[in-house]
């Protein structure tokens, strides 16, 4: 078994070849392609994949929209057979932490959303995550060690942790 992989000018992967086990019928092909935004060296994020069995067959396949600004992925679309695309949406707060992820459209063309919040203080850690349910969760943290201090989930059974000093 082998892997064989080929690189860009900055190094990411732009071609793999998997060679599995011995003989070809289990070997996979998979070409990449990532943003082009060299003026903010934006230049490692994925923006397409396409996996090809031994046969030539895509068997995975999905691009993306990347907004060069700040290098944060605004649309994932996958490919999921008989030419349907399953589309994803995600938004942003002005700091760049994630706020809403939308997926897909089910077969009455409603869209799953979970939406987060964030820690007043230092903004980095998720504290609320509410779906389109109406379904909240909720995480406290003790900033001293950026290690989660209590979750209630959304029946309201909370599980708290406990720090000491050291």
């Amino acid at each position: 078994t082998e892997i064989d992989q080929h690189y860009d000018d900055v190094g990411n992967v732009i071609e793999m070849l998997d060679a599995g086990d011995y003989g070809s019928d289990d070997d996979l092909h998979a070409t990449m392609t990532y943003t082009g935004c060299t003026d903010r060296y934006i230049v490692g994020v994925a923006k397409s994949m396409v996996v090809s069995g031994s046969d030539g067959k895509v068997l995975r396949q999905r691009d993306a929209d990347i907004d060069c600004a700040n290098g944060s992925m605004k649309q994932l679309r996958q490919q999921i057979g008989g030419g349907k695309v399953a589309v994803s949406d995600f938004s942003y707060y002005a700091n760049g932490n994630l706020h809403t992820v939308q997926g897909p459209p089910n077969a009455r063309g409603q869209r799953y959303t979970l939406s987060f919040g964030y820690d007043d203080t230092t903004r980095s850690h998720v504290t609320s995550v509410l779906d389109s349910f109406g379904y909240l969760s909720t995480t406290t943290y003790d900033l001293r060690f950026g290690e989660v201090d209590s979750k209630t989930d959304l029946n309201g059974n909370t599980i708290s942790y406990k720090f000491d000093d050291l």
